[in-house]
């Protein structure tokens, strides 16, 4: 076959592209190879979220469109671990495993796309700050920051990398809907928020402020004339993500004294014993163990040597090149490096004064987790000064664009440098029978410090005598043939009982706003028992059905109705309302 000129010219300019293009394609491949297989990762608390992915299925299977109430947690006693814990992650795996699928095969599926749905939003993201050069450079320092291995093969945290693979979208379209280029890119941004905080409660505050105050920034820099309609988007699309979600976080700043949260920042969670110093910054340390008081940590939490000199040496490069004549592009280069470097001062013990000011911060836990938001603003500040090196230096070599060759060669090299990182300490073998009988093991919650069992659950001794007890009582004496179903099925059950004399009546499950019980049709007043905060109301003498439900309470509707009434405005105005705006 005889290639024209035209051919020629084509296959030089667009040939080292797709090599590229396949080359990083493999370097993906090959740092996810563990996952392409049947077996669980060991990481911190893996079976955990295996066995929620089982946990979320079977509530589908029960009829709970959104999962709340667990019934088969805490020995048969139920636990509310999904009214306050982002449940959409595992929701994706679910889907899966309600179709047949493992729940660890679906699990590492599920974090497959995850991981390369992160990696294509952040080439998109560099894409839209700094061209293709800049693509590759976001590609490289979101995708294989050392965070985001740490989530994936050292601490296993399924949800938090599944929330951090919608970040750079998040503020893909953030952006895109500042500069007003497209009708939906605003309510895109929105939805993306809301899918993050779904997915894990603490990754929804810092990525979603992230995300707004870039918004906010490069609305600044817009003409005169444009910057109060980019910062109205901004602030729009923030506050529209978190009304989506309303309907999971209303409910638990209304429920937050039912439960122990307060154990979630204490002991081991309290942030003060997991400051950073200086040097963890750029350290080369990689282990399997955990986050300590003290410099001497056994897992790696370092920001990345590449991740700092970004902001230390390409950053202030790109503001010197800049000038005076591209004073937008300084502005924002100099904006969102400044927004990372703050980040990554507030993970080290410098900042402590800080934080004993703005107490909210407290809710992190863990100072280094602001490094998922701080390495999507290191990944912005690579791509933005790419741009400018690109504007300074466009330069051609038979066709190609030097800069981006020149990108694209030393982003593949770096990714190749970080494959050493891509594997777990360990792997095993956890099919659905193993991971059910984790629900047998005593008072298995999924929780890491019981933070969400009730504050009127005290009398330790006597739940670990009701757990797994499967009969109802009448005054503390078991009642025969008042069998309650099996622990999957108690979220909604009946049983019929002879009541020899009036009593109170007393089910082997935790009481919780949202559970009703009837008693012959008629509802009947329940509260929880002292001491053991289960389920209790008086009966008479007789023979009775019981029916008991736990339903949704008022706030859990208001909160619902708050998202869908959102979604339709939003959707209303952005389909109807914005053609008028751009004539």
């Amino acid at each position: 076959m005889m290639w024209t000129g035209e051919g020629r010219r084509r296959l030089v300019a667009h040939g080292p592209g797709v090599i590229a293009a396949l080359a990083a394609s493999v370097l993906m491949l090959w740092a996810l190879r563990w996952l392409f297989t049947p077996h669980l990762l060991a990481g911190h608390h893996s079976e955990y979220h295996a066995l929620r992915v089982l946990l979320v299925a079977d509530l589908w299977r029960s009829g709970e469109f959104i999962p709340r109430w667990v019934p088969e947690l805490a020995g048969g006693l139920g636990y509310p671990l999904f009214i306050y814990y982002g449940w959409l992650s595992y929701a994706l795996a679910a889907e899966l495993n309600v179709l047949g699928v493992a729940p660890v095969t679906a699990l590492n599926a599920v974090t497959i796309a995850a991981a390369l749905w992160q990696a294509v939003g952040a080439w998109m993201l560099g894409r839209q700050l700094g061209g293709r050069a800049g693509a590759w450079v976001a590609w490289v320092l979101f995708a294989f920051a050392p965070y985001q291995l740490v989530n994936l093969y050292v601490r296993g945290n399924f949800p938090e990398f599944v929330a951090g693979s919608l970040a750079p979208w998040a503020l893909w379209a953030m952006l895109r809907a500042v500069a007003g280029k497209g009708r939906w890119h605003g309510l895109a941004c929105a939805v993306f928020l809301a899918a993050i905080a779904l997915c894990h409660n603490i990754s929804g505050l810092t990525l979603g402020a992230a995300v707004t105050v870039s918004g906010l920034l490069f609305a600044g820099t817009l003409p005169p004339q444009e910057r109060k309609v980019g910062m109205g988007r901004a602030l729009l699309a923030g506050t529209t993500g978190a009304l989506l979600s309303a309907f999971f976080w209303l409910p638990v700043l209304a429920g937050q004294h039912y439960v122990r949260l307060a154990n979630d920042f204490n002991a081991y969670l309290d942030y003060r014993q997991h400051f950073l110093y200086l040097r963890q910054l750029i350290s080369t340390a990689w282990g399997y163990g955990y986050s300590l008081p003290g410099p001497n940590d056994t897992m790696p939490l370092q920001l990345g040597i590449v991740q700092v000199a970004t902001l230390l040496l390409l950053a202030p490069l790109g503001i010197a090149l800049a000038g005076r004549a591209s004073s937008r592009r300084r502005v924002r280069l100099a904006g969102v490096a400044l927004a990372a470097l703050a980040l990554a001062f507030l993970t080290t013990g410098r900042s402590a004064w800080l934080w004993a000011i703005v107490t909210p911060l407290a809710l992190l836990q863990f100072p280094w987790r602001l490094h998922l938001p701080g390495t999507l603003l290191v990944a912005a500040t690579g791509a933005l000064a790419f741009r400018v090196f690109a504007a300074t230096h466009r330069r051609r070599w038979r066709g190609l664009r030097l800069d981006v060759l020149l990108a694209a060669c030393a982003c593949l090299a770096l990714a190749a440098t970080s494959l050493r990182y891509c594997r777990p300490l360990a792997t095993y073998v956890v099919d659905e029978a193993a991971l059910r009988k984790l629900l047998d093991v005593g008072y298995y919650t999924t929780s890491i410090q019981d933070e969400f069992r009730p504050v009127w659950a005290n009398d330790l001794e006597t739940l670990g005598r009701l757990m797994r007890t499967e009969q109802a009582s009448l005054d503390g004496v078991p009642i025969s043939k008042a069998r309650l179903p099996s622990s999957e099925q108690r979220g909604n059950f009946t049983l019929q009982a002879q009541i020899a004399d009036a009593g109170e009546l007393r089910l082997p499950i935790y009481w919780f706003p949202g559970w009703s019980l009837s008693i012959d049709g008629v509802p009947q007043a329940t509260y929880p028992c002292s001491g053991t905060g289960v389920i209790c109301a008086r009966v008479d003498a007789g023979t009775h059905v019981f029916a008991a439900a736990w339903r949704p309470t008022r706030v859990y509707h208001l909160g619902a109705a708050i998202s869908l009434l959102t979604l339709v405005v939003s959707i209303l105005m952005t389909a109807r309302i914005w053609p008028l705006v751009r004539k």
